[in-house]
């Protein structure tokens, strides 16, 4: 069990408290053994990450563009923001599942297919941390969207993870 408890000094701690039952030949409780470790740095820690994860979160959540995370084995969406949606039309229940190409015309401006032009900036992105290019999107109503994409690579449990910047 866990506890928050006073130090002599006046400073709050966390402590761990764990009991071991000693009994004898006939099963019987004969002495509890205790032990009590201070958890304190332990909690001090798990609350940091906690409040980095949420501010995190917030600053996605709440960037000006518009942001998709994509597998970058799969090419799907595996995280967005709520500009995502609005930029797109799309709600989210229906965001999850689709590829980043299902956001694109068949082709870019300069010719090429979308697919093959994603593939080769995902490629690009195993060399590079961050790649910036022009790309035409569309909506769920097939209008066009004339944008900048900055594209940055990780890797994740053995697979890729690309966060696509939209503006």
């Amino acid at each position: 069990a866990q506890y928050r408890i006073t130090h002599t000094d006046g400073s709050m701690r966390y402590v761990q408290a764990t009991t071991i039952p000693v009994l004898n030949e006939n099963g019987e409780l004969t002495k509890l053994l205790g032990f009590v470790r201070d958890i304190t740095s332990q909690k001090k820690a798990s609350r940091a990450l906690m409040e980095g994860e949420y501010l995190l979160r917030q600053f996605f959540e709440n960037a000006y563009e518009a942001i998709l995370v994509i597998k970058g084995s799969t090419r799907q969406v595996h995280d967005y923001n709520k500009n995502a949606l609005k930029l797109f039309g799309i709600d989210s229940s229906e965001i999850l599942g689709k590829t980043f190409i299902d956001f694109c015309p068949q082709f870019q401006p300069d010719g090429q297919s979308s697919v093959s032009k994603a593939d080769n900036l995902i490629r690009h992105l195993m060399k590079e941390s961050n790649v910036l290019s022009e790309w035409v999107l569309k909506d769920t109503a097939g209008r066009e969207i004339l944008c900048e994409l900055n594209f940055t690579g990780v890797t994740y449990n053995n697979d890729s993870l690309v966060r696509i910047s939209i503006v």
